[in-house]
Formats: structure tokens, C-alpha cells, sequence
């Protein structure tokens, strides 16, 4: 932490209690454009992360934790702006692997241009399977 060049001028603050904290919604996230992330999240730590490193992040929670609610927001997320954010979603809808996401999958792997997104596509596709 001493080392860390985003403490340098971090100023000491109470300590804060884990168990106190909100749990943040992830599926809400993936409604989330640049502004409301800027407004939401500005001055926390959570602003390092940008927009699509948190988006990334919360696809990934949602694809190790296979809870088929999520493929709405998952689905958002395979339309996203950020290729990172695409194939993390494509990713997690490959861990869920039910029908739906297999479809959304589908849908989004002839509409998809970046060559990384649909490699991840073409594996999550196999995963459900």
C-alpha cells in the first residue's frame, strides 16, 4: 500500500467495516453509460476501474456464479461499446450455458467485428453445448 502511486495522496479515513457495507447490484451496471458511471462512482475506488474494467469485473461474478437471472444484463453487455466488456459477457453467458444465453450468443456472434469478441463468442457457443 505504501508503494501504490493511487495512495499517495489518499488521505486516512476511518476504517470502514466490510460486513457495514451495501452490496452493489451488478445487473443495474450494465445500464450504466459513461456519464452515470462518471456521477456515480467519481471520487471512489471504483473509479480506477473505468466503466468497462467494472463491467468486465461484474461479468465475470456473474459467470462463476451460473445464476440465470443475469442473462438480461449479460445480454446488454454483449452489445456494449468496450470489447472487453463484449467478450466478458459473451464469457459468462458461456459459464451460465442455459438456452437463452446460448441464443443471445447466437444473435450477437454474425453482428459481431472485433476478431478477440468473437473467438470468445465461438468458445462460450461450445460451452453450452
Amino acid at each position: 500500500q505504501e508503494v501504490c502511486p493511487w495512495n499517495r495522496k489518499a488521505s486516512r479515513g476511518a476504517e470502514i467495516d466490510p460486513d457495514a457495507m451495501d452490496q452493489l447490484e451488478l445487473g443495474p451496471l450494465f445500464d450504466m453509460n459513461d456519464e452515470d458511471f462518471r456521477l456515480r462512482f467519481r471520487r471512489t475506488p471504483l473509479w480506477r476501474t473505468r466503466r468497462r474494467g467494472l463491467l468486465r469485473t461484474a461479468a465475470i461474478v456473474m459467470g462463476n456464479a451460473k445464476n440465470a437471472r443475469d442473462v438480461p444484463a449479460l445480454k446488454k453487455g454483449l452489445s456494449d461499446n468496450e470489447p472487453i466488456v463484449r467478450g466478458a459477457s459473451a464469457w459468462a453467458l458461456g459459464k451460465i450455458g442455459d438456452e437463452a444465453a446460448k441464443a443471445h450468443l447466437q444473435a450477437r456472434r454474425s453482428r459481431e467485428s472485433d476478431e478477440s469478441v468473437k473467438l470468445e463468442i465461438d468458445q462460450a457457443i461450445r460451452a453450452c453445448s
